[in-house]
């Protein structure tokens, strides 16, 4: 019987070990989102996505306001009044440093952690659900370099001498719902910077950029509506459950 081969209509993902920078694609429908998307995952590479309403700077919180400065000081600091402060309301006060940050980071500390997901509708939803006007975006990256020994207890989250895609414990609903991941930055030391994975000259090649014009985002959102993406299933939780009601429930 002959094999049938699949013909990817869309060569930079076939490319994208070699290219040297980010692709950039407009998307003005679903449809053509799903067809964009498919191909690293039909052609057996891992990817993980982001949405966003700002262009680029793919770079954690802690280093938005100033990515010049060295904050590993502080961000120890922080980390270790939170396990300290923070005890009494912790499921486990003795978590790794790492899976320590990702609690903080869920509750709104600013750590090195860059949230991504496994699922691309996630991150279009959190692309065209975003408050601020215009156009968005959803940044897909192929074939990402993972760290395996993330949750070792000897692990250093500080200490790694790359960027690294990370994956969380289980151990939290919105996390699971979210099918979230990480990208773990550093300050590099020969730049002086944290540099955004859009400027990586190591990574940038296998990011794809996918631009929403700002009038399909309603059209969007319905789309994702119809496959089960609401805020109810991605915060499963009372607020989440209030905010979906909000949304949907008409006189």
């Amino acid at each position: 019987m002959p094999v049938t081969r699949l013909i990817c209509p869309f060569p930079f993902v076939e490319k994208k070990k070699m290219a040297k920078e980010m692709e950039s694609h407009e998307v003005g429908s679903f449809s053509k989102f799903i067809e964009v998307i498919q191909w690293p995952i039909v052609l057996g590479e891992l990817a993980f996505f982001r949405g966003q309403a700002v262009r680029g700077n793919l770079v954690p919180n802690i280093a938005r306001d100033n990515p010049k400065k060295d904050t590993i000081e502080r961000e120890k600091k922080l980390l270790e009044q939170f396990r300290l402060q923070g005890a009494h309301l912790l499921t486990n006060p003795n978590l790794s440093d790492l899976d320590l940050m990702v609690v903080a980071q869920h509750h709104g500390m600013k750590t090195r952690l860059l949230d991504w997901t496994s699922s691309p509708l996630v991150a279009l939803w959190f692309a065209c659900a975003d408050a601020k006007e215009g156009d968005v975006y959803v940044y897909m990256f192929s074939d990402p370099p993972t760290e395996t020994r993330a949750h070792a207890p000897d692990f250093d989250p500080f200490g790694a001498g790359k960027t690294i895609f990370v994956q969380p414990k289980n151990n939290n609903a919105r996390v699971n719902a979210q099918q979230g991941w990480f990208t773990l930055h550093r300050f590099s030391s020969r730049t002086k910077t944290y540099v955004p994975l859009d400027k990586n000259t190591e990574l940038k090649g296998r990011l794809t950029e996918l631009v929403i014009p700002e009038k399909q985002r309603g059209y969007m959102i319905e789309s994702l509506r119809l496959m089960g993406i609401n805020t109810k299933t991605l915060f499963p939780d009372l607020n989440g459950l209030c905010s979906h009601l909000n949304d949907t429930v008409r006189d």
